[in-house]
């Protein structure tokens, strides 16, 4: 039956058009609603955290001291897990600080801070690695024998790893034996190496003071033996104990 079509009774009214508008006037108000009420919120939160945008690895690379590592190294930095917190665009000057003061070698915890916000500051996980070349033994080697470039080969090593120290450079077995037996595939380490003594306890050591512009020499007795290039103590003629620096046979120096 059509709407206001007359019956024997009355005329019925336009019910179905009027329904309709309802429901669609009720739906775009409660869409408008949402909308109005997602911008609030999305007002209220701020902008959206990018992951990453305050921690770049070429941040974390420069906390590394790359004077102290060898000829050829090469650094890797990475987050060891992504975190929501670190930052937003808006940040104007991201710190990154090593509160604990522990080597940044291996896994180490960096705090976190945005300067000039109110977002308060927190620690993240950074992975580093450093992989360098260091000479590792190619083939035995008996206990105080020489240890010669025949007898290491060069290999890429991460160095976080070697707790115990390495060696890089092939002068570094200059005049050295081992103190050990050595084994294929061993990474080389100082302490695996001895060097033919300088000076021995009680020697009589010539003693060079070098400074700005002068320079002076005198003699000491060395109360230790030493190597090359290695500290080692001496009493002066007035009986102060100090340390010097082996320079040549018989010879130490001291700087000022």
């Amino acid at each position: 039956m059509m709407c206001d079509q007359p019956t024997k009774h009355r005329t019925a009214p336009c019910r179905q058009p009027m329904l309709k508008w309802v429901l669609t006037a009720l739906v775009l108000a409660v869409t408008v609603l949402v909308m109005v009420l997602g911008a609030r919120s999305a007002n209220a939160a701020g902008p959206l955290p990018v992951s990453g945008s305050w921690v770049t690895p070429e941040r974390l690379a420069d906390l590394l001291p790359v004077d102290d590592l060898p000829p050829g190294s090469l650094v890797h930095v990475s987050l060891v897990k992504e975190d929501k917190r670190l930052g937003a665009e808006a940040c104007p000057a991201p710190l990154l600080a090593n509160t604990t003061q522990q080597k940044l070698w291996g896994r180490t915890f960096l705090r976190v801070s945005c300067v000039g916000t109110d977002t308060p500051g927190f620690f993240v996980a950074v992975d580093f690695r450093v992989t360098a070349p260091v000479l590792v033994v190619k083939k035995p080697v008996s206990q105080g024998q020489p240890v010669t470039a025949d007898d290491v080969q060069v290999q890429a090593m991460d160095l976080t790893t070697l707790k115990g120290g390495w060696v890089s450079e092939l002068a570094h077995l200059n005049q050295k034996t081992a103190t050990r037996s050595l084994n294929p595939g061993l990474v080389l380490r100082p302490d695996l190496l001895k060097g033919q003594a300088l000076i021995r306890q009680g020697d009589t050591v010539k003693v060079l003071i070098q400074g700005s512009g002068f320079s002076i020499g005198g003699q000491a007795v060395a109360l230790e033996e030493a190597e090359l290039g290695q500290t080692l103590r001496i009493r002066m003629p007035q009986g102060k104990v100090i340390q010097a620096v082996v320079k040549d046979a018989m010879v130490v120096e001291l700087l000022i």
